[in-house]
């Protein structure tokens, strides 16, 4: 029999599962389905987002051939990224088309006031095209 430590760890990662499960589907209920756009064309986007709201470096580094991409279609667009690693302004600032990189707050404190700030700065911009490249991401939906 696995120790109690380990069977509570267990529980409380499939509670969190079930909670963003469920999250998903209110919010889903609250902002309706995402609209998808199945043709754009390049020279209306002049400005795109990039929401991945996630504190791993791996994933982080993930975007970089989706950005590298987005920049080579469209060339003039300045790319925004709306991230959650601490260290990404650093890893990413550099890529071509990139103009910034808002930072969403991973740990800490004050990160209800952090992501609000986040949240108010993306807000305050245009943008003609957004993507989150995970699909039933909670925190992503909440952003876009």
């Amino acid at each position: 029999m696995p120790p109690v430590g380990a069977l509570i760890r267990r529980s409380l990662r499939e509670l969190r599962g079930q909670l963003r499960y469920w999250l998903g589907l209110v919010l889903q209920r609250l902002i309706g389905r995402r609209h998808t756009a199945t043709r754009l064309a390049a020279r209306d986007i002049h400005s795109v987002l990039i929401v991945r709201i996630n504190g791993r470096l791996g994933n982080t580094l993930f975007l970089t051939p989706m950005i590298e991409r987005l920049h080579a279609l469209l060339p003039e667009a300045r790319i925004d990224l709306a991230l959650s690693y601490p260290h990404a302004p650093a890893l990413l600032a550099g890529l071509p088309g990139v103009r910034q990189v808002v930072l969403f707050p991973h740990k800490g404190r004050g990160i209800i006031r952090q992501y609000l700030r986040a949240l108010r700065q993306l807000r305050s911009a245009h943008y003609d095209l957004a993507i989150d490249p995970t699909p039933y991401s909670t925190s992503g939906r909440l952003v876009l």
